[in-house]
C-alpha cells in the first residue's frame, strides 16, 4: 500500500488514451494478452480507488507526527489512516470483505534485546488505538478484526546479544466483537531447557496452540462456510476436532452472537 495515498499513474490524463491503445492491440501470446489486461485493469481501479479515498475523510487525527525508527511511525499510522479511508469508501469500490495488511521496522532482537522498547511499541498502540477510534466513530468497530503476524517466534535463551528465530510466541487478536481480556493457550510452567515444552538448549518454545486457532475462528466470523474450511486451511485436518490440541472455533474467540 502506498502510504498517506494510492499511488497511481503519473499523468493520468495525458497518457491513459495512448495505453489505452497499446493494451487494445491483439496478440497471438497469452501472456501479453493477460499483460495488456491485467496493466489496464490496475491503472483504471487505482483511479477508482484514488478517487474513492480522495472523497473519504477520517475523524480521528492520527499520530502523524511520530519521530520514531526513523519516520516508520509515522508510516504505520498513516498505514492504518489509508486502510481506515479505504473501509469508509466501501459504497464507492463496491467491497463488501477485505483484509489489509502493513508492517513496521525496528523489531529484530538479533543483535539486542533494546531493539523493540525504542519506542516502536507505544507507537504501534498510539497508531491502533486511532484506528480503533476512527472506527468507532464509523460505527464499524465490531465488524473488523486487527490480528499481529510473524513467521516466526524467538528463543527464550540469548544468543550472546539478543535472540534468534524460533517456534512460539505471542501474538494479539482484538476488535469489537472479540471477546477480549484473555489469554488463549498455556504459558509454559518452566522457561529455559528444561521446560516441558522447549524444544532444544536454544530455547525454542513448542506453542499450544496452531496458526490454525487464530485463522479458523476468523473465517469463520468472515462467512466462510464449514465445507470450506479444510480448503481454506488444508492442516485442519492433522489437528483433533475436540479435547486437548483442538484448534480453536469462533465461539473461543468472539463474543456470543458475533457470528
Amino acid at each position: 500500500m502506498w502510504v498517506g495515498d494510492i499511488r497511481r499513474l503519473s499523468e493520468y490524463e495525458r497518457l491513459w488514451r495512448h495505453i489505452e491503445n497499446l493494451t487494445a492491440a491483439p496478440s497471438r501470446s497469452i501472456f501479453a494478452e493477460t499483460h495488456s489486461r491485467v496493466l489496464g485493469r490496475a491503472i483504471q481501479d487505482a483511479e477508482t480507488l484514488g478517487d474513492a479515498i480522495d472523497a473519504a475523510t477520517t475523524t480521528t487525527t492520527f499520530n502523524d507526527c511520530c519521530d520514531v525508527g526513523g519516520g516508520c511511525g509515522c508510516t504505520f499510522a498513516m498505514a492504518l489512516r489509508t486502510v481506515a479511508r479505504v473501509i469508509k469508501a466501501r459504497s464507492a469500490t463496491g467491497v463488501q470483505r477485505a483484509a489489509f495488511w502493513m508492517g513496521t521496522r525496528g523489531v529484530d532482537a538479533h543483535a539486542s534485546m533494546d531493539s523493540p522498547g525504542d519506542g516502536i511499541m507505544s507507537m504501534i498502540d498510539n497508531s491502533v488505538d486511532d484506528f480503533r477510534k476512527e472506527m468507532v466513530a464509523q460505527g464499524l468497530w465490531d465488524k473488523v478484526t486487527v490480528i499481529t503476524l510473524s513467521e516466526f517466534g524467538r528463543t527464550i535463551i540469548g544468543n550472546g546479544r539478543g535472540t534468534t528465530h524460533a517456534w512460539g510466541g505471542n501474538h494479539l487478536i482484538y476488535g469489537g466483537a472479540v471477546n477480549g481480556g484473555r489469554i488463549l493457550g498455556q504459558y509454559p510452567s518452566r522457561l529455559g531447557p528444561e521446560g516441558e515444552r522447549t524444544r532444544n538448549d536454544r530455547g525454542t518454545i513448542i506453542p499450544t496452540e496452531p496458526w490454525e486457532s487464530m485463522w479458523q475462528p476468523i473465517a469463520e466470523w468472515m462467512g466462510v462456510a464449514p465445507c470450506d474450511l479444510p480448503k481454506v486451511m488444508p492442516h485442519l485436518r492433522n489437528f483433533p476436532v475436540a479435547g486437548e490440541g483442538r484448534v480453536l472455533r469462533a465461539e473461543d474467540v468472539y463474543e456470543a452472537g458475533a457470528v
